[in-house]
């Protein structure tokens, strides 16, 4: 049997069969490469050489290995470093010698189904020993497997760079949740809509005139909107939610009858003048029958949009349709949802 000797150094040597042979690569002007398929270990194997030769010769030296593997009838094809001693003119050294052998995993790799519709598919160890071919998921996913989670005392929720589409997932570390506590904290301003309750206690006999609540506790209601007591600026758009007040008792609400009372809410656009009460529009208003009898409780009222723009003035009003009785403390509070996403931002400036 005809083999290759290639002797790099005292510790590297290897003996190759001529027959396992496979091409000469031209490499440089100064090096050509030798490929030899065999095998180690059992598997499959590649052999690489390196080969130094005279400057411009790398074809010549290609030539001649090819024609040598052909047609002499040496049995050793000797390369030694060492000594300098090369079966092959213009060979003048060895650069290196690397054996590749492949792995034995190909997970990963998808794998087209025969003799099936559906696309591409992959092949997928399915956990009971057996395998399935599974349709390759393509676009935004509809759906993943989740676990509750009540321990970690930092998490980072995930969010998009963009609404829709095929994105990849984002974090911040301004944007932290403690799963343990239910504690979420936020490094900057948050831009949306909260509740609050504001409060519209005073004292006064409240009978069958209009008048408007104060916002700001004043001891009385008044006559007009323009009022510095009963009027506020919306600092950005907001919906009056609902409205709740607790009755007084049987000494001073003591109506003869039924009373039908009535809760508005009325608004001033920017640029009209306060003082005229006619420029004031009412918004919307909820009505309540209530029974003389109704010492103490609480009246509640829901509004179905009773929105107001950020920099309007608005007001709430109160109206019965009987005179209950005389001058009591009134106790009421407003729901109002804000939404900051509206307010005023940027430079000072004028609104109209």
């Amino acid at each position: 049997m005809k083999q290759f000797l290639f002797i790099r150094r005292a510790s590297e040597g290897y003996t190759i069969p001529v027959s396992s042979f496979s091409h000469a690569e031209y490499t440089s002007d100064t090096t050509i490469t030798l490929y030899f398929e065999g095998s180690k270990t059992g598997k499959n194997s590649t052999v690489a050489v390196v080969l130094t030769v005279t400057s411009g010769k790398a074809t010549d030296v290609i030539n001649s290995i090819s024609s040598q593997v052909a047609n002499s009838s040496a049995t050793v094809f000797k390369y030694d470093d060492i000594n300098d001693t090369f079966f092959t003119k213009n060979v003048t050294g060895i650069s290196s010698i690397t054996v590749t052998t492949p792995t034995d995993s190909v997970a990963g790799t998808n794998i087209t189904s025969v003799g099936e519709t559906g696309g591409a598919k992959f092949l997928r160890e399915d956990g009971d020993g057996t395998c399935s071919f599974q349709t390759v998921p393509t676009g935004t996913p509809t759906s993943i497997t989740v676990a509750d989670e009540s321990s970690d005392t930092t998490c980072f929720p995930l969010f998009a760079t963009a609404a829709t589409g095929d994105l990849a997932p984002k974090t911040g570390s301004n944007l932290a949740f403690n799963s343990s506590t239910g504690d979420l904290t936020v490094g900057g301003v948050v831009n949306g809509k909260i509740i609050a309750e504001v409060g519209f206690n005073f004292s006064d006999d409240v009978n069958t005139s209009k008048v408007y609540m104060p916002i700001v506790n004043a001891q009385n209601e008044q006559a007009g909107p323009a009022n510095s007591a009963t009027s506020r600026v919306a600092p950005c758009n907001l919906k009056i939610l609902s409205f709740n007040m607790r009755l007084p008792g049987s000494t001073p609400w003591n109506p003869a009858s039924d009373v039908t009372m009535t809760i508005g809410v009325e608004k001033l656009a920017i640029g009209t003048s306060h003082f005229s009460s006619g420029n004031w529009s009412s918004v919307e208003t909820e009505a309540l029958v209530v029974a003389a009898d109704q010492d103490f409780n609480q009246l509640h009222f829901t509004f179905d949009n009773a929105a107001i723009s950020v920099g309007e003035l608005y007001s709430m009003t109160i109206q019965l349709d009987v005179d209950p009785g005389a001058s009591t403390n009134w106790f009421c509070s407003a729901v109002i949802e804000y939404d900051w996403s509206t307010r005023y931002t940027g430079s000072s400036a004028i609104h109209t």
